[in-house]
């Protein structure tokens, strides 16, 4: 037996001949430490112990020899024995903390060496095809992943949270503290208080109501100040860099897009708009037919690479699931479920755009509800927040002629953590601009 392996047997020797001693302890390490963690025939005994705690049974030496005992009554001796030398072995309960710490430090070692130990045999002996790239990913996902493993979240004493929340306010009363992340667009700041930590955010509309146009302006807002992953399954870089500098710039979409049409004055304020934009905090990936596993894994390490403050997915059906499925519902559910996770895992704002199913066409008030949402079941449930978007002229082509300036409505349809409402906006249609308007009774 190498030394690693006799170290770390002692190290869980002291743990579970310490939980053997005194039983009360066993909550500590159960839910925190898991079977596979263990060497042997001490994975057996966590196991047993766990049994035991789920099944809310009394845990004595007896009661532990009798459960690992099989049929064969001749373990009986083997068992006592085994058990007897764990006590012997037994740590103390101050060290408990730094004995879990250990065991799981170990597991992860091990989890690391299968990784590259497989790593190797696909770079020398593997699949030929298979691209560096793919190779690097794989590696770098599955390092992720075991730096990323982790015990369930221990219980949080009220006072504490108390504690955290009145620092906040002083911060408030001291440097003008916000919680959210504010999108400096009129009464939707006043009415969701910020983009929150943790919150999975859905903007839905039918398709050419604004939804990029608008999760674009948000970007271009926050990006001063904060850090923005903006993933675009629909349009590439190009096409993001020309909406951004027509919206900055005020001159049309498509005297950008055909920029040789350009007169002199007109470059100089693309010139401008290039320079307000360049030290904006916004990182781009135009990469289509994403799967979900690896955007998950592009998310995680721009934000390890650089610390993000806000992810923009554009847009949501857009993505593939890592299962596929006949049932397009399933692999929605999948997705939506997987980003609020997400959200949550890294403490940052996920928003993703979606689109609303037709019925909205079908009915006589067009203005969206949560219900619109194309597969929409998980979606509905998992957001914190919906917002739809509503332009009442686009249903009115027929009626008048198109306005340079059209009226955007963002409904707050859910607010899972405050109130709901509707912010009125200004959409410039030449410009892709959003702006404040001045609300009125």
């Amino acid at each position: 037996m190498n030394e690693f392996l006799v170290e770390n047997q002692n190290i869980e020797r002291a743990l579970l001949g310490l939980v053997i001693r005194k039983p009360n302890l066993v909550s500590q390490i159960i839910g925190v430490l898991r079977e596979e963690y263990f060497d042997g025939k001490n994975k057996e005994v966590f196991l047993k112990l766990e049994n035991l705690f789920k099944k809310n049974q009394k845990i004595d030496e007896k009661i532990l020899i009798d459960n690992l005992v099989k049929n064969d009554k001749s373990d009986l001796k083997i068992w006592a024995e085994y058990i007897a030398d764990l006590k012997l072995d037994s740590g103390f309960e101050l060290n408990i903390r730094n004995y879990i710490d250990l065991i799981l430090e170990k597991y992860q070692k091990q989890q690391l060496s299968k990784v590259l130990d497989s790593s190797l045999r696909t770079i020398t002996k593997g699949n030929k095809s298979k691209h560096l790239d793919e190779i690097i990913q794989d590696i770098e996902s599955n390092i992720f992943h075991i730096t990323k493993s982790r015990e369930l979240k221990d219980f949080e004493p009220i006072v504490n949270l108390t504690e955290e929340f009145s620092k906040k306010l002083e911060l408030i009363k001291k440097e003008g503290y916000k919680e959210g992340i504010e999108s400096e667009i009129g009464q939707l700041d006043f009415i969701l208080g910020g983009f929150k930590k943790g919150e999975f955010i859905i903007i839905a509309a039918r398709p050419s109501m604004g939804k990029t146009a608008f999760a674009l302006q948000i970007v271009n807002n926050i990006s001063r100040r904060k850090k923005i992953g903006l993933f675009s399954l629909e349009m590439p870089t190009t096409s993001i860099l020309q909406r951004l500098i027509s919206s900055e710039a005020m001159i049309t979409q498509d005297f950008v897009r055909n920029y040789d049409r350009l007169n002199d004055k007109e470059i100089k304020r693309v010139q401008l708009a290039i320079e307000r934009i360049k030290p904006k905090n916004i990182w781009i990936d135009d990469t289509p037919g994403l799967t979900l596993g690896e955007l998950t894994w592009k998310i995680r390490k721009l934000h390890s690479l650089v610390n993000l403050d806000l992810i923009v997915i554009d847009y949501l059906q857009l993505l593939e699931s890592n299962n596929r499925s006949d049932n397009r519902q399933q692999e929605i559910t999948e997705i939506s479920r997987t980003l609020k996770s997400l959200a949550r895992e890294i403490e940052i704002p996920i928003i993703a755009l979606s689109q609303l199913s037709r019925r909205v066409e079908t009915r006589e008030d067009k203005r969206p509800m949560m219900s619109d949402l194309r597969e929409s079941g998980a979606i509905e449930q998992d957001a914190d927040v919906v917002l739809l978007l509503y332009r009442a002229n686009y249903y009115n082509k027929g009626e008048q002629q198109r306005a340079i300036i059209e009226d955007l409505e963002v409904i707050v349809s859910k607010n899972r953590n405050g109130k709901t409402g509707i912010s009125k906006l200004d959409m410039n249609m030449e410009f892709g601009k959003i702006t404040s308007k001045v609300m009125t009774e």
